[in-house]
């Protein structure tokens, strides 16, 4: 799971933001360098590109005019960052050419000035330059034999630091400027890019156009952008801010299913940072084939054309989290940018942040605290797979830090900064942060010190252990009740091992509930020391002791609680995610009838649907037939497709034929793309025999993100030694060529790889895919070749490192070198 169908997750997930796209840690081949904040010698004061594109050829006639500064006394050299391009001339704007040397291999264009320039004057270098099929940060979509309806277009992708492949320019985040861009292309394409619309002309006898767009206000290079094909402008509005939805004509009609709820995402994020959206427009564009779910370039964030989804769809799947996180970042990443790519959290962490902190805006606390119980949940699992700190600068490429670290950890320590500022102060910090870094380059303690000069606290305690260390605490909690003295004592112990980058102590604020059968208390405590007890005056015993209560600390809990407390926590804690916590541990005692009692009325009652779903989960554990049928009647009359979910998979654990022949109504009646997904999963789970007929009945079923037919395809290595062998790997291979969806690629490609040992020329198949040119899928292909591989596969993959570009592709090539190296070492 965690080399194959985790990343087909990235794929089937897409939707999730460039910002929250999932990262996977794998062996690099030696340490990881470290990397600094770049020095300048000039500030960019403007970028001007000027662009003749073509579609078909994939290229780009270019023109970029760079006015700046001189940082230094005396400067007579101007370097831009530039790639695999073909630089024409380099010249001044009254047309004095100046001599220039290419250096291709360290990507640098160096310029010799005409003169020596002091810090006191402005200049400008125009640059004239052509470029073929770019690499990276240029992409052309073209439809081809596999893909005959795919639409043309050219989409940029600048983050990291990629733009540098399609214009010269500084390519790093720590300065910014104005720009604008104009680029002439075929009549019946629309061009979107940063900032204002200034004018649209017409060659009427060329059947060209061209679009003048320009950004007034300073943004980091990686931000510039320029998305390039057929579509349907919507327009809404935020007060006077104009809101453009760019779609195509075919699925306009389902544009407000993603975008509706943009304008009310402006107004909350608008005064909740009581800083409002800062630009003159915000357009939201999809496009083809994009290598990550959004990307929020600076008014104009481009989003993959699967964030738009049909009414069926909708019942299961929102992107409102994509859009809100996108639309986050034009506060956090791009009127405030991360100086250099170590303090990314900045960027990243604040935008997931700020996602949860809408949702509970638009769905309520309930929802809020179960998106900070993943953050917390992710940030765990990545620090077990690849400890390191929030802020880091070591890495290959700057995608290898965009990742949980950043993302969910860094949602949940500005979580922890509510929690000991409190809400009015923490706002208050977060709109001075604001103010005072608009339209500014920020690192980690430029954070620190605006909380400081907000609020007059100095959180470098919190921010050194959190941010510049790893690691979170592990508490081993046990609590006694003293009768005669009415006093509860607490005592607690930090048990996590201590390492370089994690310490030996977490210093925090915890929150402690005791509830009695007369009145419920909360005592605040700080820890800050390895073992220590606390002491609470209570009135009577107490019915329910909560350490933390309302789950604000990132860690881990080991606090031992009776049946009868949890019971008694699972119906009576005020907070959702203590229920949720208490039935999750409730589902160890699952055997017990009372236990069972209480899940059943969970099931039926109107709590939180993450609740609910857990108490599904538990009473799945069990085999006998009354819960079967329980089950059953419990799907008959629940109206939320999330439940109805839970119910079906549970179901996969009951073999009885009542159960089936539920399921298989369930595939013919059934709305929800995703229910008929699970249902089909817990069919061919419990009925074996007519595996395969299931399997192929859903092959035949399209549906949102291919999630029935991928579904359909996972289940197919169950076929693995027996009579339907050879059939299931015909099967997947079929799935696996170019023609289909991505998603299903992978997801063949990675079962088909599960049936290596029993056919060899399955390797070779999966081999002959290495340079399929789709993103995920050729990705895919390396990674399970580090399983089935041999020495020629070794061989290849050694070659291909050095032709990669992208980071995420590298760690996978890299991760399967160690794999191969690791058998052939046996």
């Amino acid at each position: 799971m965690r080399r194959f169908f985790v990343i087909l997750l990235v794929l089937l997930f897409s939707i999730s933001a460039f910002s929250q796209r999932p990262r996977f840690y794998y062996k690099s081949p030696t340490p990881p360098p470290e990397h600094f904040t770049r020095d300048r010698t000039y500030d960019v004061i403007h970028i001007k590109l000027e662009l003749n594109l073509d579609e078909k050829q994939k290229t780009v006639d270019g023109k970029v005019t760079t006015k700046f500064a001189p940082l230094r006394p005396n400067l007579n050299e101007f370097v831009l960052d530039a790639a695999e391009m073909k630089i024409k001339k380099v010249y001044l704007p009254d047309g004095k050419e100046l001599k220039f040397n290419f250096d291709s291999l360290a990507q640098k264009l160096k310029i010799y000035l005409d003169k020596a320039y002091s810090f006191k004057d402005t200049l400008s270098v125009v640059v004239e330059y052509f470029v073929s099929n770019p690499r990276k940060g240029l992409y052309f979509i073209q439809p081809d034999s596999a893909y005959p309806d795919k639409p043309y277009q050219i989409w940029s992708q600048g983050q990291p630091e990629d733009n540098h492949y399609w214009f010269p320019c500084y390519d790093f985040p720590n300065d910014k400027a104005t720009s604008e861009l104009i680029a002439t292309v075929k009549k019946n394409f629309v061009v979107i890019s940063n900032g204002k619309l200034l004018s649209v002309n017409e060659d009427v006898k060329k059947g060209l156009k061209t679009y003048h767009w320009f950004m007034d206000k300073p943004h980091s290079t990686y931000l510039i952008s320029i998305v390039v094909g057929e579509y349907v402008k919507l327009q809404d509005y935020y007060l006077d801010i104009p809101l453009e939805y760019y779609v195509y004509k075919s699925n306009a009609k389902y544009a407000k299913l993603s975008f509706e709820k943009t304008p009310d995402m402006m107004k909350f994020f608008s005064e909740k940072i009581g800083y409002k959206y800062p630009y003159s427009k915000y357009a939201q564009t999809i496009v083809e084939d994009f290598i990550y779910g959004g990307m929020e370039n600076t008014t104009a964030t481009t989003l993959t054309s699967s964030t738009i989804h049909d009414e069926r769809a909708h019942l299961d799947f929102s992107s409102d989290g994509l859009v809100a996180h996108e639309l986050a970042h034009q506060w956090w990443g791009n009127l405030l940018t991360c100086r250099s790519w170590e303090h990314a959290w900045l960027n990243e962490g604040f935008a997931t942040y700020f996602t949860a902190l809408y949702f509970e805006h638009a769905r309520g606390k309930d929802e809020f605290q179960f998106s900070l119980y993943n953050m917390q949940r992710s940030a765990k699992f990545a620090d077990m797979t690849n400890k390191r700190p929030t802020v880091w600068n070591r890495y290959f490429d700057p995608t290898d830090l965009f990742g949980p670290h950043i993302y969910q950890r860094g949602g949940a320590i500005l979580n922890m900064i509510r929690f000991i500022l409190g809400d009015e102060l923490f706002w208050k910090a977060i709109n001075y942060y604001a103010h005072k870094y608009a339209y500014q380059n920020v690192e980690t303690d430029d954070f620190k010190i605006a909380i400081e000069e907000a609020t007059g606290y100095n959180l470098k305690w919190f921010f050194d252990q959190w941010l510049y260390k790893a690691g979170y605490p592990s508490f081993e909690v046990k609590y006694t009740y003293d009768d005669s003295k009415k006093v509860v004592k607490l005592e607690v112990e930090q048990i996590h091992p201590a390492d370089s980058l994690t310490p030996e102590v977490f210093k925090t604020p915890v929150d402690v509930e005791i509830v009695t059968k007369n009145e419920s208390k909360i005592f605040r405590i700080f820890i800050d020391k390895r073992k220590e007890s606390f002491e609470f005056e209570v009135n009577d015993k107490p019915l329910m002791v909560i350490f933390d209560k309302g789950n604000w600390i990132l860690k881990e809990l080991y606090f031992e609680k009776s049946k009868g407390e949890l019971i008694y926590q699972a119906q009576n804690a005020s907070e959702m995610i203590d229920r949720l916590l208490a039935v999750q541990e409730l589902g160890k005692m699952i055997d017990e009838a009372d236990v069972v009692e209480l899940m059943k009325k969970i099931s039926r009652s109107s709590e939180f649907y993450a609740i609910k779903q857990e108490a599904i989960n538990n009473l799945g554990k069990l085999k006998g037939e009354d819960v079967a049928k329980f089950l059953i009647e419990l799907y008959k009359n629940e109206g939320d497709s999330r439940i109805r979910r839970s119910i079906v998979d549970a179901l996969k654990n009951f073999k009885f034929n009542f159960v089936v022949s539920f399921l298989n109504d369930v595939v013919k009646s059934e709305k929800s793309y995703y229910v008929i997904a699970s249902a089909i999963n817990s069919l061919v789970a419990i009925d074996s025999v007519n595996g395969m007929k299931y399997i192929k009945n859903a092959l035949g079923m399209d549906s949102h993100q291919e999630v029935i037919r991928t579904t359909a395809l996972r289940r197919l290595s169950d076929m693995k030694n027996t009579k339907f062998e050879k059939e299931a790997i015909e099967i997947l291979k079929r799935y696996s060529m170019r023609g289909n969806h991505p998603s299903v690629r992978i997801t063949a490609i990675s079962t088909l790889a599960l049936f290596a040992d029993k056919d060899p020329r399955i390797k070779d198949f999966i081999f002959g895919m290495v340079n399929t040119p789709e993103f995920f899928v050729r990705m895919v292909v390396y990674n399970v070749l580090g399983d089935i591989g041999d020495k020629r596969e070794l061989d290849y993959l050694k070659v291909a490192q050095t032709r990669e570009l992208d980071g995420r592709m590298l760690q996978a090539i890299w991760d399967s070198i160690a794999r191969l190296e690791e058998k052939f070492s046996k």
